[in-house]
C-alpha cells in the first residue's frame, strides 16, 4: 500500500475526519486532502509527525520520492565537496 493510500485507510479506520486529522497535524484540510490524493508530499517535519500519529505504522521514509539516480547525484556532489579526486569536476549535479 502506498503512503497516501495508507494515510486515508488509517484515518478512516480510526473514524477521523480529514478536518480533525488536519488540525492534529497543524495543516489545512486541503493540505491533508492533497496528501491522501497523492497530489503533494508532506514536508519533512510533517512526515515525522505522521509517523508519530500512526504509531510508526507509516514511517517517514515511506514517502521517499528520491530514486537511484537522485542518490547517485547526491553522492557525487558530496564526494566533490569533500575534495575527493576520484570524481570529475564537472560531472556533479548535471541533468
Amino acid at each position: 500500500m502506498r503512503p497516501h493510500e495508507f494515510l486515508r485507510h488509517w484515518r478512516r479506520a480510526h473514524g477521523i475526519t480529514q478536518m480533525a486529522a488536519a488540525r492534529a497535524a497543524d495543516v489545512s484540510q486541503a493540505a491533508w486532502s492533497g496528501w491522501e490524493r497523492n497530489l503533494t508530499v508532506p514536508q519533512a517535519n510533517k512526515l515525522f509527525l505522521l509517523e508519530r500519529m500512526t504509531e510508526g505504522q507509516l514511517p517517514a521514509s515511506a514517502w521517499s520520492t528520491l530514486g537511484p539516480t537522485d542518490y547517485e547525484r547526491v553522492d557525487e556532489f558530496l564526494r566533490r565537496l569533500a575534495g575527493r579526486p576520484d570524481v570529475e569536476e564537472d560531472s556533479c549535479m548535471t541533468t
